[in-house]
């Protein structure tokens, strides 16, 4: 598979930022690195997933994820599996363990719990504090 790609096929980037690394994603064949990123957002892009190493050894992954050793033949191997046919045709139904249904919501909740968000109908406090010079 790799033999038939030209050089001016792939790009390399340091850093394209949240907004602009998530709206690439749409267009990617596949993710390669060591990135928690590969294991979290990818898979919601049924994106494959090449994980070099064991820096996220013990995450939950979607099935979109291959990992392999960090040597040339072990990632040559899944680069091939990962843009092989049979690879990209099981990702149709890939389900990403880290998407929730209403995880905005739940989010919210959870933080305004943490800090002891005051309910809707209670006016906000204040007070006065006195000090001298």
């Amino acid at each position: 598979i790799l033999s038939d790609r030209k050089p001016d096929q792939y790009k390399f980037v340091v850093s394209l930022g949240a907004h602009r690394y998530l709206s690439a994603l749409s267009y990617c064949q596949t993710v390669i690195g060591n990135s928690s990123s590969g294991i979290i957002e990818a898979p919601s892009f049924r994106v494959p997933t090449i994980n070099i190493g064991d820096r996220q050894e013990g995450r939950v992954q979607a099935a979109s994820v291959l990992n392999c050793q960090a040597d040339c033949k072990s990632i040559y191997k899944a680069l091939n599996e990962a843009l092989s046919d049979n690879f990209i045709n099981s990702l149709r139904d890939v389900k990403n363990p880290y998407s929730q249904e209403d995880t905005v919501n739940k989010m919210v909740q959870e933080i305004n719990n943490f800090l002891g968000a005051p309910s809707k109908s209670k006016k906000k406090e204040f007070y006065d504090i006195q000090f001298s010079l």
